[in-house]
């Protein structure tokens, strides 16, 4: 697969920078264009189209990520998705948290009233969750599901594990760093609730996100966000099931494009192909990076790993990589890169071969 053909950006060097900022195709580039003009020139007409259109880009959602449609929301981000469904839990309930989990991830659980408790990330991960589920009758596990500092994952066969062991705990995912990377079917998973922006792995730029619901959450949830938006048939009627996600209009070009990239990503592409690839450059790296003794030792000692490195290298190998035309991102103590489908083992070798003087 030619995959310069379709982000040209590619053609500049290496890009190891994902995990920050996905890509824009030339399709999603083009929708953008034609989405804007459209409104320039025929916003009657669109106005007219916006309940259709939203309504195609939510089937869209739903069928590449095995949702039901009517407990699919769009949102603008995660953040903003993840706020909404924190003010909708009920009070008191008995939160579990990962130490150093994403700020968007924490900071709404955090600033509300709840009970909070907190698991660390270190290569004892899933034995510090389970005893802190033993210990605080937790109400929900609220967590990203790959680390977006050094690429630890929690897995879902163990996730399947925690309900079974925990029958009324509830799992509150924040998938932006894994949600495209993998095959994924939520009705079969052990999530009651997977959000994730778009403008990472999904590559459909700002603006766009998505969240997925259980009805067994949506039951219990008290939403206290809501517009004429949230209604069935605005502005009255009774209230849609993931309409307090949903208070007011949609931009339409950000969701047009969350549309195109979705089309490319799982129809011209294919998600089986993409995940395969980069499970094969991903083990690559991980494995050439724990000889070069690169990696945290929470990360090292793991035997799974996602497709996110944090180097634990100077700042001095982030210019070296810049002047190279590798891109990736300083991230507290280290380097990040991460990589994805169009990257191969051979730019893995170059970065190694950036580390000689270094290591």
């Amino acid at each position: 697969m030619n995959y310069t053909a379709h982000f040209p950006f590619l053609e500049k060097g290496i890009y190891l920078n994902t995990a920050s900022i996905g890509l824009i195709s030339n399709e999603v580039h083009q929708t953008k264009k034609e989405i804007d003009q459209r409104y320039f020139t025929d916003v009657f007409q669109l106005n007219l189209e916006e309940d259709e259109i939203i309504n195609q880009v939510r089937e869209t959602v739903a069928n590449c990520f095995g949702s039901q449609k009517e407990l699919t929301a769009l949102v603008p981000s995660f953040s903003y998705g993840m706020n909404a469904l924190a003010e909708a839990l009920p009070p008191s309930s008995k939160v579990l948290l990962l130490h150093s989990d994403y700020p968007s991830v924490n900071l709404p659980i955090e600033s509300r009233d709840l009970q909070i408790y907190y698991a660390s990330i270190d290569e004892q991960l899933e034995q510090n969750i389970r005893q802190a589920l033993k210990t605080n009758a937790i109400d929900y596990f609220i967590f990203s599901e790959v680390q977006f500092l050094n690429g630890i994952i929690l897995t879902e066969d163990f996730l399947h594990e925690l309900k079974t062991e925990f029958p009324n705990l509830k799992l509150i995912c924040d998938a932006t760093q894994s949600a495209g990377t993998r095959v994924f079917n939520f009705q079969n998973s052990p999530f009651d609730a997977y959000g994730a922006s778009a403008y990472k792995w999904l590559h459909a730029g700002w603006g766009n996100g998505f969240f997925l619901f259980k009805e067994e959450l949506i039951q219990v949830l008290a939403p206290k966000s809501a517009g004429s938006n949230s209604k069935v048939y605005k502005p009255d009627g009774p209230m849609r099931k993931v309409g307090f996600l949903e208070p007011g209009h949609w931009n339409l070009n950000p969701f047009l494009s969350l549309q195109t990239a979705l089309q490319l990503h799982f129809e011209t592409f294919g998600i089986e192909n993409m995940q395969q690839e980069i499970e094969e450059v991903s083990h690559y790296a991980f494995q050439s990076f724990k000889k070069r003794n690169v990696l945290e030792k929470s990360v090292s000692k793991r035997a799974q790993h996602a497709n996110i490195f944090n180097l634990q290298l100077p700042d001095q190998f982030l210019d070296q990589c810049i002047k190279h035309n590798i891109y990736c991102a300083k991230r507290r103590s280290g380097i990040r890169v991460s990589f994805h489908y169009f990257n191969t083992k051979e730019e893995v070798d170059q970065v190694l071969k950036l580390m000689n003087p270094l290591n």
